[in-house]
């Protein structure tokens, strides 16, 4: 599936305002608190770091289940392919799943989560995330070319900023690889 998505920093009374909004216009998909493990592919030529490379690999886990998943295109790009193979969340599947990763070479991860809030407006996919290490922020995307002027106009009538793409990147940069990486092959996802 190809996902075309934007990002942009969220101030106290702008969540308010399009929380509040999107409860009353949309639909809301699930509200969850989400664990993610991006995992760490700067050694990995043919997938590269998170500001320069090709792709990234995350690990996500919340009370709907688990997904292994790969974004192909730039990190910080607002048109990305993405894969997900679901898990059936069992401690088992999640070490056998790390382990796995390990052994293939992708040996640290970062641990970032997030209180989520997804709601479906029109033809978008609308996320209000909260206590994220990239601060809260909005994700607004939608898999079809078709919906980029609905993109656009959802934006514009709510004002929201967006960060540019040299601005996420540096905000990548500095706040989601700036802590210290946990080894792929220690850590007890489910229970962090």
């Amino acid at each position: 599936m190809i996902e075309l998505e934007v990002r942009g920093p969220l101030i106290e009374s702008k969540f308010s305002e399009l929380k509040n909004y999107l409860d009353n216009n949309a639909e809301l998909l699930k509200e969850v608190n989400e664990k993610v493990l991006f995992f760490d592919t700067s050694d990995i030529l043919s997938i590269g770091d998170f500001g320069s490379g090709s792709a990234r690999i995350s690990l996500k886990h919340d009370q709907k289940g688990t997904h292994l998943r790969i974004k192909e295109g730039n990190p910080s790009s607002t048109e990305r392919k993405e894969y997900s193979i679901k898990l059936d969340s069992s401690e088992e599947q999640i070490h056998n799943t790390l382990h796995l990763l390990t052994r293939l070479g992708v040996e640290n991860a970062f641990y970032r989560p997030t209180h989520r809030f997804d709601y479906k407006f029109k033809n978008l996919e609308i996320t209000l995330k909260t206590n994220c290490v990239m601060g809260d922020h909005i994700e607004i995307e939608t898999n079809n070319n078709e919906h980029l002027d609905e993109l656009a106009t959802f934006v514009k009538d709510h004002s929201i900023d967006l960060w540019k793409e040299e601005e996420y990147k540096n905000r990548v940069k500095s706040l989601m690889t700036n802590f210290p990486p946990v080894q792929t092959k220690t850590i007890n996802f489910k229970d962090e």
